[in-house]
Parts: structure tokens; C-alpha cells; sequence
């Protein structure tokens, strides 16, 4: 009896081993070794952006700020933006604000503060840095309102008081982008309340003798006031 189940038991085997060698050899004539897979396999392609991403996983960025980070940040005049872009430049050593709308660089002569460069809360100086508009005023008023805490007061008399900082025409109030340098704390550029504003006082644009805003002539600030946007970017530059 031992004997006869010992024989069906090792034919039994025989044909399970059988069967699985015909399984296994099928497989292994279609399924490829390890290594050539590995030395076939496509390298991975990693995203510009995040390195540590692939490129079907990883956040896209839109093509204006892809071309603002791959590319040199300058365009045909030299000034430190992307080609295209919209912004307000204001260079503190010439005297000049340019403003690029449509293609075509506008500029302005203007006038910073009289105590020179800096973003210290009470220090008076114009501060530095990346900004943004954060507030329009003055839309549609006369052109010779006057302003007091960024409400209308008037108009700006005949022979207007030169030792009072006159703020006329239109208001473009800044916002700093930089936490810790005109961004927050005691270094907060909407906190000081830096405008790009009109002067009735013209003789004095193009050299620095404000009280940290950025003056302008009242035709100019019109100009720029209404084609400047709330968000557009505001550099401030002591080149």
C-alpha cells in the first residue's frame, strides 16, 4: 500500500514539475533579464522648476514668469525686467522713472527724498527694493486736488505754502514684496505711506528733496497714473 501511494505520489510530482517548467520556460522566453531592462529603460526626466519632481507631476509655470527665470532680466534698454512685462522702474541716481506700457519705455523725471535711501520706518529716505501697487486715489478728480491722508482737502491754492508736502494730482500708493527689507515690522512701505504723487513745486524734480515719496510733475504723475495698474510691479533702484 506504501509502496503503490509512494508511485502515485511521485508521478503526481513529476507532472506538476512538468507543467511548471512548460510555465516557466513560456515566461521566461518573453520576460526580459533585469539588467538589459535596466540598461533599455528611458533615463527620467526632471522639471526645471522643482528637480525633485518628474515632468508629468510637477507645477507648470505660466510661460511669462518661465521666460522671466530662464532668461537674462533685461531687455532692449537695459533696464533689470523680462521682455514684454509691465512695470515701473525708478532710478533714484539719475532722477528717472520709466514705465513700460505696449512695448514702448515712457520716461519721467521725478524726485526722491532729500535724506537719501533707505526703508527704516521714521528715517524719511525713499526705501529700495521690489514693490507693487496696492492702491489707486484720485481717479477722475481735477487734476489739482490736494490730498491729506489720501482724502481729497481741495484744491491747491495760488502761491502754495513751500515748506508743506504738498501731495496733488494723483496718488499711487506702494506696497514692498520683500518680508524683512520693505515688507513688515519697521520696514513696512505701506506703513510709511510712500506714494508716487504730483508736486506743485516743479523746480525741484530731478534732484532729490522729498520726504521719502517719489514726486513728480502733476502733468507727468497724470500720465502715469492712468496708465499704471493696481498689482503692477514697482522696482526701486539706486543705480
Amino acid at each position: 500500500m506504501r509502496m503503490m501511494l509512494g508511485a502515485l505520489g511521485g508521478a503526481m510530482r513529476g507532472r506538476l514539475l512538468g507543467l511548471g517548467g512548460c510555465m516557466g520556460g513560456r515566461h521566461a522566453g518573453a520576460r526580459k533579464p533585469l539588467q538589459e531592462q535596466h540598461k533599455r529603460r528611458k533615463p527620467r526626466k526632471f522639471c526645471l522648476h522643482a528637480p525633485h519632481a518628474r515632468n508629468d507631476t510637477c507645477f507648470r509655470l505660466p510661460e511669462q514668469a518661465f521666460i522671466a527665470r530662464r532668461q537674462a532680466p533685461r531687455n532692449e534698454k537695459g533696464y533689470p525686467c523680462a521682455r514684454g512685462e509691465r512695470v515701473i522702474l525708478v532710478l533714484a541716481r539719475s532722477q528717472v522713472l520709466a514705465q513700460r506700457t505696449a512695448g514702448r519705455w515712457r520716461e519721467y523725471p521725478i524726485s526722491t527724498s532729500r535724506y537719501g535711501l533707505g526703508n527704516a520706518y521714521g528715517s524719511l529716505q525713499t526705501p529700495l527694493g521690489r514693490h507693487r501697487i496696492c492702491a489707486k486715489i484720485g481717479e477722475d478728480m481735477h487734476p489739482l486736488t490736494v490730498f491729506r491722508a489720501r482724502k481729497p482737502v481741495g484744491l491747491l491754492p495760488p502761491h502754495p505754502d513751500p515748506n508743506e508736502d504738498w501731495i496733488v494730482g494723483r496718488i499711487l500708493w506702494l506696497e514692498g514684496l520683500d518680508t524683512g527689507k520693505n515688507r513688515r515690522g519697521l520696514v513696512d512701505t505701506k506703513r510709511r505711506c510712500i506714494y508716487i504723487h504730483g508736486t506743485p513745486f516743479e523746480e525741484t524734480i530731478g534732484r532729490p528733496a522729498s520726504n521719502g515719496c517719489i514726486r513728480m510733475r502733476i502733468a507727468d504723475v497724470l500720465q502715469v497714473f492712468a496708465r499704471a495698474f493696481v498689482g503692477e510691479r514697482v522696482l526701486i533702484r539706486a543705480a
